[in-house]
């Protein structure tokens, strides 16, 4: 092979790899937001503690941080506190490990025991 067939073909090869990547890239946004397309466009407390994964809603209630939003952000529909997709979509991927930081950008200090949990 001379030097000109190796330059084009490495670009090629260039080329592919960026479209591979585009196609994963593509594959994972379809997947993620496959995951949260049954989400209503309001969820209530004991919803979001089901979505997040069967947490005791009675805990959530009596404590804000653990909430989504931080307990804050909320719109009242029907009595109760609720909040929209968007917001539990972003909540639902929240650790514990990632707590601090979550309740920081919703303007909430964390209770002492809670602030270890990032640590």
């Amino acid at each position: 092979m001379n030097k000109e067939t190796e330059l084009i073909f490495q670009g090629f090869q260039i080329e592919l790899s960026k479209i591979t990547l585009a196609i994963t890239e593509l594959k994972n946004t379809t997947l993620q937001q496959s995951k949260y397309e049954k989400i209503p466009a309001w969820v209530n407390l004991d919803m979001a503690a089901e979505l997040k994964g069967g947490c005791c809603p009675q805990w959530m209630k009596n404590t804000l941080c653990l909430q989504p939003c931080c307990g804050t952000n909320y719109k009242l529909i029907g009595g109760r506190k609720c909040w929209s997709a968007e917001n539990i979509i972003e909540w639902l991927e929240i650790s514990d490990s990632d707590l601090k930081a979550y309740a920081a950008k919703w303007g909430v200090s964390l209770p002492e025991k809670y602030k270890r949990r990032g640590a």
